[in-house]
């Protein structure tokens, strides 16, 4: 933390002094003192907006890394539904560290992360340690600015213990002189959840469900939101029930019909009636690149999570294509078809064979399956029912190429192979072309969503399921029916909303944190089964069309049309991955992540997490 401090703070200052010294010999016009700013309303609102520029780069951009958004794979990355794919084995390498449970106390992503939170606590401390400061009774305007970055502070808090499990908890804007230690998970949880109630109500509402500008600022529905998703994590489940009542009863939000459900991940979803709470990309046609739009957008993330292009013979023109970052694993497809489709696909099918099969299609309802339609598509949507554009969709005689004429098109297909690809391909948090920068098509434009209404009605079924309420069965029957899945359920179980927050929060940053609180408060280790594996057995996916010599065929025939087919392989060799949790030197190292090996080194008063050295990293 003292790191943090002095590189960000007291290094800025210190530059600035020395550049300053030799050029300007009157004071620096302009500039306002600390004792005479605060004081206003303006003061308070020109300090919040300086808070929201700071928080939105940190979330955005924050990429020590160089070249990614580290927010996504943070959260993400740990979990039992995705592999971390790329062109090859060792190809986005930072995100395979953290699939496959190789991470060190210096992982890039685990270090940009954890000090961007920082810089967000102290841009929320310096207006709440200094509007007021003075004695003098704060006005309205000054309670609801020092309430939105009390929101903030404990948002970032929240967000640092729920995969760190003890960070430090920050009040005040550092000196220097202080010692930080380890603050206690569920104390830095609950002080979260009542920083939020206790300022609430001096918090503006959003206007409705088409309020666009209540969606990227603190609100009421945030404060609630944060408050209830702390005090779960806290184990204070009727706080957690009671913050989330008013939230999910609220007319200011709605959950987007089904028809749009994916719309909520795009940037043609920012600020529809479901989204809470997003890290806002002001557009500014006269910003640079560095400086307004690769720092405060998603610089890279179509490139690194987008399908894989250069190995295929042609892509859909609705996807900005990339370097195929995310593969989905066979066991989470097949749990969710059996959810959402009724398909019915047995524990011990070959998961390499059921989805050549394409159970999926023999759905009656298969066109009002939603959220299915929404969160994947099979290889064959994306080759056959996609548009690849006029070119190679039609004959030369302008008629559309039937399905078996497609079907024995060598402009589409897979050249090569997909690495870490099943025959289900991610899709709900693809990047679409209508959402890039204009001319830059690796800078996406859509906000960063952080809280949407489909997160907290299944908070609130789980708050009401561990507390014995029925009422909790309303929003998980609305979460299940706008799906348009096939299990509705007909009581409230907590089995049942783990179930539907796997599916529905898929990709949102969710299920790992889930796992770790559920394997602690339930006593649950089963939850982390899937992981064992992982880093085994990583699929890659072959066309035999275009696979004159590969792993399947091997006599140099080319097959007159696309047959798809999976091979799997083992590139970490004998080096140790996956999580046993039967292991407790396992389970007690990568349950939390490490505390940055950089914070230690700074600030020795922190006390770093079992099974970790002190000065473990990549290199050692």
């Amino acid at each position: 933390m003292n790191k943090l401090k002095f590189s960000i703070l007291i290094g800025a200052c210190a530059i600035m002094a020395t550049a300053c010294e030799d050029k300007l010999e009157e004071p620096q016009k302009g500039v306002y003192s600390i004792d005479t700013f605060y004081k206003t309303d303006d003061d308070a609102q020109n300090a919040l907006n300086g808070m929201y520029e700071i928080f939105e780069k940190s979330i955005t951009n924050a990429n020590v890394n160089g070249i990614h958004n580290a927010f996504f794979f943070t959260y993400n990355l740990c979990g039992d539904d995705m592999y971390a794919a790329g062109e090859f084995y060792g190809d986005n390498d930072f995100m395979a560290q953290l699939n496959e449970f190789r991470y060190a106390s210096d992982h890039g992503d685990l270090t940009d992360m954890y000090k961007s939170f920082y810089r967000i606590i102290y841009g929320a401390n310096l207006i709440i340690n200094n509007v007021g400061s003075d004695g003098s009774e704060l006005s309205a305007v000054q309670k609801r600015c020092v309430g939105e970055a009390r929101v903030i502070r404990a948002y970032a808090h929240m967000m640092l213990a729920i995969v760190w499990n003890d960070p430090p908890k920050i009040t005040e804007v550092l000196t220097g002189s202080e010692v930080i230690t380890n603050s206690d998970h569920n104390e830095l949880l609950t002080w979260c959840g009542d920083e939020c109630m206790a300022v609430v109500d001096d918090l503006d509402e959003r206007q409705g469900t088409s309020d666009k500008d209540g969606t990227v600022k603190v609100t009421k529905g945030f404060a609630q939101f944060v408050a209830g998703k702390s005090y779960m994590f806290a184990g204070e489940f009727d706080k957690s029930k009671s913050a989330l009542k008013p939230l999910v009863e609220s007319t200011n939000y709605a959950l987007v019909p089904g028809e749009r459900i994916g719309e909520t991940f795009l940037k043609m979803g920012d600020g529809n009636e479901e989204q809470i709470m997003s890290a806002n990309f002001a557009y500014n046609s006269g910003s640079s690149d560095w400086n307004g739009i690769i720092d405060r957008s998603n610089w890279m993330y179509s490139n690194i999570m987008n399908w894989r292009s250069g190995h295929m013979a042609g892509s859909p023109e609705e996807i900005q294509m990339g370097w195929g970052g995310l593969g989905l694993r066979l066991d989470w497809c097949r749990d969710f078809l059996n959810n959402d489709c009724n398909t019915k696909i047995p524990e011990d099918a070959d998961l390499d064979d059921f989805a050549t099969t394409l159970v999926y299609e023999k759905d009656a309802d298969k066109d009002k399956r939603w959220r299915r339609k929404a969160w994947m598509k099979h290889v064959n949507e994306a080759l056959y029912e996609m548009s690849y554009g006029a070119k190679k969709d039609l004959k030369k005689d302008g008629t559309p190429l039937t399905r078996e004429e497609k079907e024995a098109d060598n402009k589409r297909g897979i050249e090569t192979y997909l690495y870490a690809y099943t025959y289900f391909w991610e899709y709900k948090r693809q990047a679409r072309i209508e959402e890039l920068y204009p001319g830059k098509d690796n800078v996406s434009l859509r906000n960063v969503l952080l809280a949407r209404l489909g997160e907290a009605y299944l908070l609130y079924a789980e708050a009401c399921a561990r507390t014995n309420d029925n009422d909790g069965l309303k929003y998980l029957n609305a979460i299940q029916n706008r799906a348009g899945s096939a299990t509705v359920s007909s009581e409230l179980t907590l089995d049942a909303v783990k179930q539907e927050k796997r599916f529905e929060l898929f990709a949102e940053g969710c299920r790992w944190a889930d796992m770790v609180r559920w394997s602690i408060q339930d006593n649950d280790l089963s939850v982390f089964d899937r992981l064992k594996d992982n880093g085994t057995n990583i699929p890659e996916l072959y066309d035999a069309m275009f696979d004159a010599n590969g792993p399947e065929k091997g006599t140099g025939d080319v097959e007159g049309k696309h047959r798809f087919y999976i091979v799997r392989k083992n590139p970490n060799g004998s080096n140790p991955t996956g999580l046993d949790a039967s292991k407790s030197d396992q389970l007690n190292k990568y349950r939390y992540f490490p505390i940055p090996f950089s914070e230690i080194q700074v600030n020795p008063n922190i006390k770093q997490h079992e099974g970790w050295t002190t000065a473990e990293t990549t290199e050692e």
